[in-house]
């Protein structure tokens, strides 16, 4: 049982994860998109501590260490937004918890930090080599008979990306697929263009070793576009077959 009482948690931290969900080795710090992408990843992986009723307060936030690269304001206010947005999505239900961003650096910090003796490393249990695979409805990404992905798939790629980005060694495929109404000899060139187009997405969201692959039309939907009764329609069909599948390669 939990001391009564007021708890607090200082970090003292530049911000610049390097590792987990909120790895930022391939981050724009441009805008709130990549910052709402990463907390969404980091709560659906569970990577979010618990810190019901503890005051945690962040002191050196975009200030490494002297021999490494400096952000730039802009980048600072980035960094303290992701992890403000990162903090409250641990505490969204807890209540008497604060999340404080010092403006302290670290080196002249006002705390005192009891030393301890780090833990033993713990055993790392890889995952096996099965693809995470996203299937991406067309109608989504894409108007009708158009390679250009729509502004409003944006923020659903980038999901995609981060999840990418923060599986350690993964590679990443494209295939895009059209429906039947098409002309067959613009099936192949149509699901090309559309891989092309989601690879080019990906990768200015920061993602390595992407391939895209035109594959026309599919030869079967995926088990989750069946209706409650186990059968589909013919307008279901249609969108299962209209898709782009994004996988993602641990090794």
């Amino acid at each position: 049982m939990a001391p009564p009482g007021r708890r607090s948690l200082l970090v003292l931290t530049d911000g610049l994860s390097t590792t987990g969900c909120a790895d930022l080795r391939s981050a724009a710090f441009r805008d709130t998109s990549e910052i709402n992408a990463i907390a969404r990843v980091c709560a659906a992986r569970d990577e979010t501590p618990a810190l019901t009723g503890v005051h945690v307060t962040l002191a050196g936030l975009g200030q490494p260490a002297a021999d490494q690269p400096a952000p730039t304001t802009a980048q600072r206010t980035w960094l303290t937004t992701l992890w403000r947005t990162l903090c409250g999505a641990t505490h969204r239900a807890a209540p008497g918890t604060t999340c404080t961003v010092a403006r302290t650096a670290i080196g002249t910090a006002a705390h005192r930090v009891a030393r301890t003796k780090p833990p033993h490393d713990l055993v790392v249990r890889y995952a096996d080599d099965r693809p995470e695979t996203y299937q991406l409805p067309g109608a989504a990404l894409f108007d009708t008979n158009s390679s250009a992905v729509r502004a409003t798939a944006l923020p659903l790629l980038n999901d995609v990306a981060v999840r990418a980005r923060t599986t350690p060694g993964s590679r990443v495929t494209v295939s895009g697929y059209v429906d039947p109404r098409g002309r067959p000899d613009n099936n192949r060139q149509l699901s090309q263009a559309r891989a092309d187009a989601v690879k080019k997405v990906l990768t200015g969201l920061g993602v390595t070793r992407v391939t895209a692959h035109g594959r026309g039309l599919p030869t079967g939907c995926a088990k989750q576009a069946r209706t409650a009764a186990g059968r589909m329609t013919a307008e279901d069909r249609l969108q299962c077959d209209r898709r782009v599948d994004i996988d993602i390669i641990r090794k």
